[in-house]
């Protein structure tokens, strides 16, 4: 009796080692399916006319994608009930669509005993009809998610036999209008582009620019005539290059109640583009949230989100939006400027061939008919001195007056004249002891600049001077050159 004792215990735990064995393979083979066989071609076509997905659990709209072939390859047309014909979708991201949802290679063949229910499959999350070319159709189902959430259960209709897939393919399935948009939300002619507004709320700047295109070149000037008269910068047309063509990174979902949520509520950016042929088109931006601008299209309901990435110069200072000089010319356009200062006037005249500098030996400079082109031992020109402090007077800053007086008494005056005969004269009225309101043929630019650029005696650093010195400093070299040569020394 002892014996048969002895005997039973190893049978019981033998008989428990089975059972669990075989509930661990009937539960290993549910949990992880590709441990079974693996890249089972369970359906593919490679010719589809459409693909159509319903999402029977969630009742969003069914997704169709209808495929057309000519002689310039395969296009996608997108049909669903919240479809919108006024914009574009992507044909990438509706070709990637079809391709995933009309090829299904399984991880693992799961089961053929037709249990649907075990699997999620007799009540499915998604049906996906492929339709194609030949006539023919097949029907793929989609159910739950394996207990490891890397894989989710499927079947083709009429059979009993499950697999298992990436869940990839539901996060396929489940994709909405959004997802197929196409991610460049603007692509603009540039040729047809003529004005642009820009508003920006946080420092207050509004202006109105126009768009000249120059095909020559095959670029875009933008030349901003409110609330001021100035050329846009490199830096606002590099701006603009972004806007033009704006790159978008995704699509979201956000409801009307969140949209303070996302700074759209009272949006930071607004652009305003108007083409030749009257369509204006406006464009809103939030301020930059933990990385990305938010932002939608004047009378579209798709919002969509931009990493600071894919856009530059949003925040970028007014004063280097826009053209950093009172009047910028260079040498070679210039016939002459006429300076004056209380009752003392000077012309300074140039005859520069284009692509020459100024001290050039064939370059003509005078100034009140002598010679003015002394230079320092160095080969400094002192006529290039004066010549860089008049072109390149820098706007110290914007202060928009609408009450500025028509009658007024200058400081200095100065009239450019370029070499086809064009005629412009630029003012300076003491604002403060720092700065001047700058006048242009007697009306108020909004500009005022540093009195360091109009007064200032750089001493023996030449790149430092303001206009009146820069003159004294030349009538000096002039006076007192050695056979064309003069240096600044602490004793002259």
């Amino acid at each position: 009796m002892k014996s048969m004792k002895k005997l039973l215990i190893p049978c019981i735990v033998l008989l428990v080692l089975i059972v669990g064995l075989v509930i661990y393979s009937v539960v290993n083979n549910k949990t992880n399916p590709e441990n079974n066989e693996e890249n089972l071609n369970v359906y593919t076509s490679d010719f589809v006319e459409s693909v159509s997905v319903e999402k029977l659990l969630s009742g969003d709209p069914t997704v169709t994608v209808r495929c057309l072939i000519d002689n310039d390859g395969s296009k996608y047309i997108y049909e669903c009930e919240d479809a919108d014909s006024k914009v574009e979708y992507s044909q990438d991201n509706l070709g990637i669509y079809v391709s995933v949802m009309s090829s299904f290679s399984a991880n693992a063949h799961v089961s053929s005993e037709g249990n649907i229910s075990e699997y999620g499959l007799d009540k499915p999350e998604y049906k996906i009809t492929v339709n194609n070319q030949d006539g023919s159709s097949q029907v793929i189902l989609i159910g739950d998610d394996t207990y490891d959430g890397g894989s989710c259960y499927f079947m083709l209709e009429g059979s009993n036999d499950i697999y298992s897939v990436t869940t990839m393919k539901k996060i396929y399935a489940s994709k909405t209008t959004l997802d197929f948009l196409s991610t460049q939300v603007l692509d603009l002619d540039n040729t047809k582009l003529i004005g642009v507004e820009f508003d920006r709320k946080s420092d207050d700047i509004s202006f109105k620019a126009t768009c000249d295109y120059d095909f020559s070149t095959d670029t875009a000037t933008y030349n901003i005539y409110e609330p001021f008269v100035v050329k846009g910068s490199d830096y606002f047309t590099n701006l603009m290059g972004y806007i033009t063509t704006l790159e978008i990174q995704s699509f979201i979902d956000i409801d009307k109640a969140e949209l303070d949520n996302y700074g759209l509520s009272d949006p930071n950016f607004h652009f305003a583009l108007i083409m030749s042929s009257g369509e204006r088109i406006e464009l809103y931006l939030s301020e930059k949230l933990s990385g990305y601008y938010y932002g939608y299209i004047k009378g579209s309901d798709n919002y969509f989100m931009i990493s600071e990435m894919q856009i530059k110069g949003l925040e970028t200072p007014i004063l280097t939006l826009i053209n950093p000089y009172i009047s910028y010319n260079t040498v070679s356009s210039i016939s002459s400027y006429k300076v004056t200062k209380d009752d003392i006037s000077f012309t300074f005249a140039t005859d520069v061939k284009d692509g020459d500098a100024i001290s050039d030996k064939d370059s003509i400079v005078t100034i009140d008919g002598r010679n003015a082109k002394i230079a320092n031992s160095s080969g400094r020109t002192y006529c290039a001195i004066l010549f860089e402090s008049l072109a390149c007077i820098s706007i110290g800053g914007i202060d928009i007056k609408t009450d500025m007086p028509e009658t007024y008494n200058p400081d200095l005056s100065i009239t450019v004249v370029t070499k086809d005969y064009k005629s412009v004269t630029y003012d300076y009225v003491k604002r403060n002891e720092d700065s001047y309101y700058v006048y242009q043929d007697g009306k108020y630019t909004s500009f005022y600049v540093l009195s360091k650029e109009l007064f200032n005696d750089g001493g023996e650093d030449t790149f430092n001077y303001g206009v009146w010195d820069a003159y004294l400093l030349l009538d000096k070299a002039i006076l007192n050159n050695i056979n064309g040569v003069y240096d600044i020394t602490s004793e002259n």
